[in-house]
């Protein structure tokens, strides 16, 4: 069998190129496919998310139906919408009862459809646009007390340039005038939430974009009254606090969402490759690319502070082709990253549009999702869990994985929590591989 014809790791959905997935109108979702003509087209499809309880919950005013067999899980309750299901989950949580139910809304539809994102989709097929932000930081005694880092600060910062690139070679800066900042300011935010629609990335890339370069394009936009409306059906950038823990670090940084697009932030990216290697001397732009080897020249990859802001009034060409290097070394490093071997890429197989919460990135997520959230993703989707013919692949799943998941039940004290959420998705799939064919979507609606 070729590997990617492999259906427990790659889903057994055949549909292909599937670029994003987001939440639509109630009991719907978009999804969104690359053309081979490289077009990029939307269908809306019907979305019924369901949990699976461990007894029969009519004393609750709610309709369930019995699944066969008579292992734990063998409920399944199906909701109209996500929203019912946040409610539905909640509920069930206040009453007492155990249950499973998957937190995220993307992941549930890829898990029970079987359906993966940029299957069959060529590297170079994926549009991939790269993004930096040179600002304006004012002085630290300019600024509030606890704010010393070069994060956006909306009263004192401001945006100089814009640089934005992607991988068919088109590259594109916006410098606001000096001379008339917030008029010219205003423009630049407009024209990238233009050429972002017009661009249509799948993937936004860049070094550091979710402490430094979103939060300054939110918190400039929101000075200016300006939308940022970069989502595939008009949405907006959302975000909420996210703490990320490599090794002996904790990082917490602002983690951005955007319906139907995907970041990718090689910030984080650098630490984890740090773990293992530990060869990088820094972890700022300018200390990944030249351990990459990705400048060109060191004078202008590592143009900073000062000297940029001085070249950025004079107008400069060395100005511009700084602006450009960040965006160019995104670009060439991530191409070099596909070139690597496959398990030290970031990986696009899984069944992630988002993490087990509300709203978050697939590629962005995937990309620091840890060996056993790896595997309990795996787990479920190789099931087909939710969908018809879920038994038979269930049992092809846990016949494989039965000495692990034993394992993971006598450990469940002390291994993390992603591999005791493996340990309780196998619970789930027992109950579809006892239930039989497509018992998983025969449930009434709540």
């Amino acid at each position: 069998m070729e590997f990617e014809k492999n259906t427990l790791l790659f889903g057994a959905d055949p549909t292909p190129r599937i670029v994003a997935v987001e939440l639509g109108e109630t009991g719907t979702v978009r999804v969104h496919r690359r053309e081979t003509d490289g077009s990029t087209i939307t269908d809306v499809e019907p979305f019924h998310p369901f949990v699976w309880a461990d007894s029969d919950v009519v004393d609750l005013g709610i309709e369930t139906e019995k699944l066969r067999g008579d292992l734990k899980y063998g409920w399944l309750i199906t909701a109209d919408s996500w929203k019912e299901l946040i409610a539905l989950r909640n509920g069930l949580k206040n009453a007492g009862r155990d249950f499973f139910a998957f937190t995220d809304s993307i992941q549930h539809y890829l898990t029970a459809t079987g359906r993966t994102l940029f299957k069959d989709l060529g590297f170079e097929e994926v549009k991939r646009m790269q993004l930096e932000v040179l600002q304006h930081v004012a002085s630290a005694s300019s600024r509030s007390p606890g704010n010393s880092r070069q994060d956006a600060d909306a009263t004192t910062d401001h945006i100089m340039s814009i640089a934005l690139c992607d991988n068919t070679g088109w590259e594109e800066i916006i410098i606001v005038d000096a001379n008339n900042r917030e008029e010219s300011e205003r423009n630049a935010l407009k024209r990238l939430t233009a050429l972002i629609k017009e661009r249509d990335p799948d993937v936004i890339e860049g070094h550091d974009l979710f402490r430094v370069h979103l939060p300054l394009l939110v918190a400039r936009a929101k000075k200016l009254k300006t939308k940022l409306d970069w989502g595939r059906s008009g949405g907006f950038l959302r975000s909420r606090p996210s703490r990320l823990q490599i090794a002996e670090k904790t990082i917490d940084y602002p983690k951005y969402t955007l319906d139907g697009r995907h970041f990718v932030d090689t910030f984080l990216l650098a630490q984890f490759y740090d773990v293992g290697m530990r060869s990088l001397a820094g972890f700022e732009r300018a200390d990944v690319a030249r351990h990459f080897e990705l400048c060109d020249s060191e004078q202008v990859s590592g143009l900073s502070g000062k000297e940029l802001e001085r070249a950025y009034l004079a107008d400069s060409d060395l100005f511009q082709r700084r602006a450009l290097c960040g965006v160019r070394q995104g670009r060439e490093g991530r191409q070099a990253d596909h070139r690597r071997p496959g398990a030290q890429r970031v990986r696009h197989d899984l069944p992630h549009a988002r993490p087990a919460r509300e709203h978050d990135d697939d590629v962005a997520h995937v990309a620091v999702l840890p060996g056993a959230g790896r595997c309990a993703a795996v787990v479920l989707r190789g099931a087909g869990a939710g969908r018809g013919g879920a038994g038979g692949r269930a049992a092809a799943v846990l016949r494989r994985r039965r000495s692990w998941l034993a394992s993971a039940r006598g450990r469940v004290a002390s291994v993390p929590s992603a591999a005791r959420a493996a340990a309780s998705a196998c619970e789930a799939i027992d109950g579809v591989r006892r239930a039989g064919p497509a018992a998983a979507h025969r449930g009434r609606r709540v």
